[in-house]
């Protein structure tokens, strides 16, 4: 088990041509680098920014943590909701005018098993697309006149040295989920413990759930297969004992399990990653 405390981080300029506008991140976890099972969790800080019509090769949640932001020119990602993105799915343009909010963004590989490249490690793949041409608007247009392309598609092609084939998307649409008309249910063996639970996607049974615990409750998170991120939304407690707050984020590796107690109220998001294990087999 990891814990980071968000409220401690400082926000971090990154060099993010892909896309225009100004961002910040509080790097979170990370996870297995070029594998199917590869994510970023992060708090995102946004000013102004634009990004253009298009789609991945990976699954992401975004969830609105402090303001409203555009998924496209008729859906707005409202504080308190959250984004499934699935892959191959099209969404944008994505614009936002002025003012600032912040989003827990999490990105990570999907039931395509072509897994993720992480947004924030990316300058080097930047600089040499750079060389090739020029990155304006989340696009890149190369110099040799060759097929204009989405920045991320780009950077993802030199990286991995072949063309990205998408997947076909499961979904048709970004889904926007309502937390607040989600009911808590009760937590079966608790007391004072209950569950929303947000929605469950793909074959690989992606799932997403708000955990809350009343004031001196105790709940044990379960080990799973996989891994799982929660992030407190609100309240405080402990974790295996130690001392958690608003922002505080865990990190459970697969057979990892968590005691968690509210000392106040606490309320914590948690992303169950997909099962991907019947792929990495296969390699």
């Amino acid at each position: 088990m990891d814990i980071i405390h968000g409220s401690q981080m400082e926000y971090e300029s990154v060099p993010f041509a892909q896309r225009t506008g100004t961002i910040a991140f509080k790097r979170l976890f990370t996870g297995p680098k070029d594998t199917p099972e590869h994510f970023l969790f992060l708090l995102a800080r946004q000013g102004e920014f634009y990004s253009p019509l298009h789609h991945h090769n990976f699954e992401q949640f975004r969830y609105g943590y402090r303001g409203s932001l555009s998924i496209d020119p008729n859906t707005t990602l409202n504080e308190g909701e959250l984004a499934y993105h699935p892959e191959g799915a099209f969404y944008g343009p994505q614009q936002d005018l002025g003012g600032e909010r912040e989003v827990l963004l999490l990105q990570f590989g999907g039931a395509s098993g072509q897994g993720y490249l992480n947004i924030t490690e990316t300058a080097h793949l930047q600089d040499e697309l750079k060389q090739r041409g020029r990155i304006e608007k989340g696009k890149y247009y190369p110099n040799d006149g060759g097929k204009t392309k989405d920045a991320y598609e780009a950077m993802w092609e030199v990286h991995s040295g072949r063309p990205l084939e998408y997947p076909e998307a499961r979904y048709s649409q970004v889904i926007i989920v309502k937390p607040e008309n989600c009911a808590w249910v009760p937590i079966r063996g608790t007391s004072n413990v209950y569950r929303k639970h947000l929605g469950t996607f793909t074959e690989c049974e992606t799932k997403a759930e708000i955990i809350k615990l009343d004031a001196g409750s105790k709940f044990e998170i379960v080990a799973r297969d996989v891994t799982q991120l929660l992030f407190v939304l609100r309240g405080e407690g402990e974790a295996q004992g130690e001392g958690i707050q608003q922002e505080s984020a865990i990190r459970l590796r697969a057979g990892q399990e968590l005691r968690l107690q509210a000392s106040t109220g606490l309320e914590v998001l948690n992303f169950i990653l997909p099962d991907l294990h019947h792929l990495l087999k296969q390699d």
